[in-house]
């Protein structure tokens, strides 16, 4: 009899990557030798209201498992995995900290450093509709804990969901920005905003701006 094994967060990255190249749940299960159910219900069940996110869905599933009582997960616990996630921990380390933590936040690198950047909430509204090409969304996928330098870059087109994954040897912000740059003027597709999250890859924002001549905004802190 087979042992079911959780998702990885590599797993759900790959779920993440075909599920925006327009594959469906049969053929994402096939690629990733699970069963079709196991994808579904993945997918319907750490939905949040901006969709099914890789990182935050694996940050959910940890909680889980770390909390066997029904206690709510306070704001600065949810920051820690997600943190954690971040610096490669496995879910075991993550579940063991914030155990010896007793769901206190501890010190920790913080994320959404960027607080005069320009805020999602002001991004147009015109992007939440998808009726225009142009508006993109970026991100970075962190390579397995082996070789934990290795990343790839996200860059995603909301609408026609044409995606660019791109493999650096690091996540340094001048490099992440050389690729963004030099990724969408080879595309030469129209660039009316860009979105991402806080990370600091993503600090050189302002010269991915003045390069591509658009407009650059952050998600909230710790959403995805």
């Amino acid at each position: 009899m087979s042992t079911y094994h959780q998702l990885t967060l590599e797993e759900r990255y790959h779920i993440y990557g075909l599920k925006r190249a327009g594959y469906n749940i049969t053929t994402i299960a096939k690629e990733l030798k699970r069963h079709k159910s196991t994808i579904s219900r993945e997918l319907k069940r750490n939905i949040k209201s901006r969709g099914w996110r890789p990182l935050l869905a694996h940050s959910q599933a940890i909680v889980r498992r770390s909390s066997k009582a029904k206690t709510r997960i306070s704001h600065d616990s949810w920051k820690l995995v997600i943190h954690y996630l971040k610096q490669h921990w496995s879910p075991e380390q993550i579940n063991g900290r914030i155990k010896l933590n007793h769901k206190r936040a501890g010190i920790y690198e913080t994320r959404g450093k960027f607080s005069s950047a320009p805020s999602i909430d002001d991004r147009p509204s015109i992007v939440e509709d998808r009726i225009r090409i142009g508006d993109w969304e970026l991100d970075t996928v962190v390579g397995k804990p082996s070789n934990s330098n290795s990343s790839l870059v996200s860059i995603v087109e909301r609408t026609s969901r044409i995606a660019r994954f791109i493999k650096v040897n690091n996540r340094k912000a001048d490099i992440v920005s050389s690729v963004i740059i030099e990724q969408l003027k080879l595309l030469n597709r129209p660039v009316h905003s860009l979105t991402s999250d806080n990370g600091k890859e993503f600090s050189k924002y302002k010269t991915i701006s003045k390069e591509l001549d658009t407009g650059f905004y952050f998600a909230h802190p710790y959403s995805s």
